[in-house]
């Protein structure tokens, strides 16, 4: 049994970020080891929260995200806390990390976006812990599972030293082929895997709702207008209500809005739908694991993920762009076309990285 340490967004108001954590929380630790999660929260991390929280925008404070998004932070805290083993001491900047004495025999860096070096969340490249360059110790086994550059396609002027620190890696995995193309162009072997969320077991944590009609789930954050109106027209025509979760939706007012929800009320919320409108990577996620049809509106920052899951799994009829809007009939698409075959022989490939990797 060995020691395995895990460096991700855990800690976070993103529900596809805490939940990617504790799948693979739950399968490192179904193998047989040790596991805990490194409690790294940077202040780039902490303030995105806090923007989150109480301000529509960058300085217009607003009361109705101070209060409900008060009551989802501490409902995620509250799941951390329940549900995931945190490293004795909390890091809340670099230098703690770097000067501490870790004590894993390997670190699992992944899932999530770790890796796009023009995020804000990691500095814009200036903080280099999820490439685990705070690792000292040689004979601490490096391993990276389904990590993201996300909508970085170049490394510029941090090339060489992600490079170098790819190359201490005993094992690299990444979730898509923009993230396999620049491991590969710092000379390093790659395996593209799977999302942790699909290796993950949610049935005994899943809170189903106490809503009582059919609905459409509605997992978007700022949609258009036009969006929303569309959402409408289709729930008027099928029946259907409309429910909005985790997140403030944007220009459009949904029927139902319920954004102070935690990880167990939103997978409910999920598992129940008949149908789900998304932008989120892990709406789309979700949708597929639950086998939800759905509609997922393209979102530019998300794009390059998006389609290459979709794209994998036969599912790119799903994407819908806001200027097809108004030229689609407001109809579902309920025929869900996925490649199972497919989906079952990615999940196996991808346990299989681990087991082999650990």
């Amino acid at each position: 049994m060995a020691k395995v340490g895990i460096l991700t967004f855990h800690s976070s108001m993103n529900y596809g970020a805490t939940l990617q954590t504790f799948a693979l929380y739950q399968f490192v630790k179904s193998l047989g080891h040790q596991v805990e999660v490194i409690d790294y929260q940077p202040p780039k991390v902490r303030d995105s929260d806090i923007k989150s929280l109480y301000f529509r925008g960058q300085k217009l404070f607003n009361p109705f995200l101070a209060i409900s998004g008060t009551q989802k932070l501490l409902k995620m805290k509250r799941f951390v806390r329940n549900h995931l083993q945190l490293s004795h001491k909390t890091y809340y900047t670099r230098s703690q990390l770097n000067q501490a004495n870790h004590d894993y025999d390997m670190v699992i860096c992944g899932s999530d976006e770790i890796w796009n070096i023009h995020s804000a969340l990691v500095e814009f490249g200036k903080d280099l812990s999820y490439f685990l360059d705070f690792i000292a110790e040689s004979n601490i086994c490096r391993v990276s599972y389904a990590a993201s550059f996300g909508y970085t396609t170049e490394l510029g002027q941090s090339h060489e030293a992600i490079a170098k620190l790819l190359q201490g890696f005993s094992a690299i995995s990444v979730r898509d082929h923009n993230s396999v193309n620049l491991v590969k162009a710092c000379n390093c072997e790659v395996q593209k895997v799977l999302d942790p969320t699909f290796l993950g077991n949610f049935s005994q944590i899943s809170q189903a709702p106490k809503h009582q009609r059919d609905y459409i789930l509605v997992y978007g954050f700022n949609l258009s207008q036009q969006q929303g109106n569309w959402i409408k027209a289709i729930a008027r025509n099928e029946g259907l209500d409309v429910i909005s979760i985790g997140v403030r939706p944007g220009d459009w007012r949904p029927p139902i809005n319920h954004m102070g929800i935690g990880p167990e009320e939103w997978l409910g919320y999920f598992s129940q739908a008949s149908y789900v409108f998304t932008n989120f990577f892990h709406g789309v996620v979700f949708s597929i694991i639950y086998r939800k049809p759905f509609t997922n509106f393209i979102n530019p920052g998300k794009s390059i993920k998006v389609k290459d899951l979709l794209g994998g799994l036969d599912l790119c009829d799903r994407i819908v762009t806001e200027s097809e809007i108004s030229d689609l009939p407001p109809k579902l698409n309920w025929e869900m076309n996925l490649n199972q075959e497919r989906l079952n022989a990615l999940l196996e490939q991808s346990k299989e990285y681990l087991r082999q990797s650990l």
